[in-house]
Order: structure tokens, then sequence, then C-alpha cells
């Protein structure tokens, strides 16, 4: 498998602090304490039979065996993975399509360079499947291997996560594989969701990886498996609908989206800026109408985005509900833009003590030409158009009020976000 992880983070960067709350001790499989954590993503998920409950007490039902680069063996009632470089990972034999994955980790190993957690639709024989990550230094990851004889991708940069307890420490991980929703909670926290529908059933394991040599010795206990079915009623990112007069007068795109019941009736343009932009080097915003701030609003606008650096994470953005301190900077927002990857990210940071919510979208776009981007904010929820089509449908947002702006995370000198025709609609 090809190693081609590129290690970001969204966040504008803040003092960390480690969350560790204790694993409770297993009392067994408990579908409606599982139901409750699941109904918080944008597709609530609820779980069924048990396929899988596994103790680790039985040496036939997993395999032992050691080679140069590793090794699996039961230690204690517990699965111990071993690698010294590269990958190892041990999979069941039983092929399923739709579940939900619980294990608990212990990482023994002093290391924090490395990468452990879940597959899902995986082949044993080739590599292929879901891989959901997270690392001792506090990240997350998702990828994919669909083709053999292609190469590793990855869905979800590294991203960093305080639900994660790095070191040497233990993290619940509960990972969704659904239809085509794909999403990663740690410590009963959600910490990334996405779509993806190239691989439909498969085998589930666990994967350790190590770099550098530098060996990493991962615990896997009390694993279980749940048949898995989405919820009906929860559109995800699967509603279908498509804008006609998006890049036209804000009156007449928020009247489209009050016909598909998008927005309620009522409101006002509140402002329509023809120009803003920020450029270089940090993380930074333009802010706009900072003294009138909205609950519920449209945002409209074309952003163009220079790439500075192809090799780190950029971010060109429209932002709303942003607050800011006494210095001016933006402490809490909801980010709204494309990333020089070519996806559309939401990141709702609502609180400088809890991780973001974020969202990816499931196409990637072409960030040589300018794209339109229309969002609305009702509540707790979020729809973002992206020149007329859905590409965020019905996400779950903190609710509260804010202001606006554009924002630029650039990595290089020449990295700039400018944004044309922008504006705001209120429904307060």
């Amino acid at each position: 498998m090809k190693k081609c992880f590129w290690v970001i983070s969204v966040l504008i960067l803040m003092a960390a602090f480690i969350v560790s709350p204790a694993l409770a001790q297993k009392k067994g499989p408990d579908p409606d304490a599982v139901n409750e954590l699941l109904a918080t993503g944008e597709q609530a998920v609820s779980v069924g039979d048990v396929l899988m409950d596994e103790s680790f007490s039985n040496d036939d039902n997993w395999k032992e065996s050691e080679e140069d680069a590793g090794s699996s063996e039961l230690v204690k009632g517990k699965y111990q993975l071993t690698v010294t470089d590269s990958f190892w990972w041990e999979l069941n034999q039983d092929s399923y399509t739709d579940v939900v994955i619980q294990v608990e980790t212990d990482q023994i190993s002093e290391e924090v360079s490395n990468v452990y957690g879940v597959v899902c639709r995986a082949d044993l024989r080739t590599g292929t499947g879901y891989y959901l990550q997270i690392s001792g230094s506090g990240y997350y990851n998702i990828g994919k291997l669909a083709d053999p004889e292609g190469e590793y991708e990855t869905l979800v940069d590294w991203t960093e996560a305080r639900a994660i307890n790095g070191g040497q420490d233990t993290n619940e991980i509960t990972a969704v594989c659904v239809q085509d929703y794909l999403a990663l909670y740690v410590n009963a926290a959600l910490v990334v969701e996405l779509q993806d529908s190239d691989l439909t059933e498969g085998q589930v394991g666990m994967i350790v990886g190590a770099y550098d040599k530098r060996p990493t010795e991962i615990t896997f206990d009390n694993l279980i498996v749940w048949e898995a079915t989405a919820e009906t009623g929860s559109s995800g990112n699967n509603a279908s609908f498509t804008l006609a007069d998006y890049a036209g007068e804000p009156e007449d795109a928020v009247a489209e989206l009050r016909d598909l019941g998008l927005v309620p009736k009522g409101g006002k343009l509140l402002f329509l800026e023809d120009r803003a932009f920020f450029s270089g080097q940090g993380n930074w915003f333009t802010p706009l109408a900072r003294r009138s701030p909205s609950t519920n609003i449209v945002m409209g606008g074309q952003l163009a985005f220079s790439v500075g650096n192809p090799d780190e994470f950029e971010l060109c953005s429209l932002s709303s509900r942003i607050t800011t301190n006494n210095q001016g900077s933006a402490i809490s927002y909801v980010d709204i833009g494309l990333a020089n990857s070519g996806e559309l990210l939401l990141v709702d940071l609502f609180s400088q003590n809890s991780d973001p919510n974020l969202y990816v979208s499931e196409n990637a776009y072409d960030i040589n030409q300018p794209l339109h981007i229309l969002i609305t904010l009702i509540g707790d929820r979020a729809n973002v158009f992206v020149d007329g089509e859905l590409a965020l449908a019905d996400v779950a947002i903190e609710e509260r009020s804010g202001s606006y702006g554009i924002a630029l995370r650039g990595k290089g000198p020449g990295a700039k976000c400018e944004g044309e025709n922008i504006w705001v609609y209120t429904l307060d």
C-alpha cells in the first residue's frame, strides 16, 4: 500500500489540551447507546443485529503470526498488533456490507508518529478497503484503496482532534460504513463524516502503521460489529436540488430557495460587497458587516482561489457566524470554501474548547476557474451549493449569531482568496 498521507489541520492554531475520559468496562452490546451516538451525524444511522462480539479470549478466532515487519498475538485477553515499518492489518473472514464497528484501543509503544484504526469493506488478499484511522499524535484520517493496481487515496487528510487521547493512552473508535456514508467517532465524539461509493462490501478488521522503523504496538479489545442501516428521512448529501438563479440578484436566489422549501418567508438584504480579498501566508479574514450579526442567513458570492503552495493545505472561504476577541481575531466561525485539493469544506468552529464540526464534499471542483458558493444557515442546519448544484445538504452546525467575512489560510506568498458580489440576506 502506498503511503501518501498529507498531514494538515483545518483549524486556526490554538493551544491544545488533552481529553482523557476513562473507557468504561465492557457491559455487553448496548444498541440504544450506539443509536443515540449515531443520531448526531449528518446521516442518522441505526444498528441492528450484532454480527461480531469479540473479547479476544478465544485463540481460534483471530490469527497469531510473526514476520520481520511485525506481528499479531493475543496478550492477556487483548489482540496486539506490532509493526516496525509500513503497515500491518488483520481482518476477519466474513464479508459485510453496511456495518458499524466499535473497538477499544490502547497504545503501548511511546512513539506518537504512527497510524492505527479499523478497516471496512476490505479484501485481505488485495489490501483494498476503507481505512478509518487515528494517530498517537492526536490526528485522524480516512483513506481508501479501491483498485489493487492503483494508489491509496486520501479522502480526509490528517487533521487534529481534541477528542483523541494522544500517546500511551486509550481510545474508543466507532467507525460507520453504511451505503455511501462513512463516519469516524473517537471517544463518543464525531470527528469527521463524508460520502464515497467506490466500495460496497468486504471484511472488517484492524490496522497499525509505523514510520522510519520506529515500532508501534497497539492492543485492541471489545470489538463489536453491528449490522446497520441508514435512517430514512435523514437526507445527508443525497437530496437533489439545482438552482437556476444562484448567481443572479440576491432576492431572486432567495426566492428560488424559498420555492424549494429551504428557507422561510421574510427577511432582507443585509449587504452586497462588489469585491473583497486577502492574500499572502497565514490565517486571515476580511470582516464584512461586523456590526450586523445574524443567525439565519443566506450568503452568496463568487470565489477565485490562487494557490500559493500546492504541497500544503490551503483554504479560500466565505465566513459567517464569526465572533472575535478583543484583538479582532476570529475565535468561532463557520467557514465554507475551497481547499487547494479541490474539495469543498465546511468547518464549524463553535467553541475554543471543542473540536469543530467538519464536512467534506463528495465531489472535487476545478479551482482554476472562479466558483460560485451559495450557503443557507438556518438554525442548526446548513446547505451549500456550488455553481447551483447541491454539494452539502442538511449538515449539522451549532446555532448561534455572528458576523461575516472572506477568509484565507495561505501557505505560500502567492496564495490569494478573492470574492466578488458577496452578499448576505438575513432571515432573522
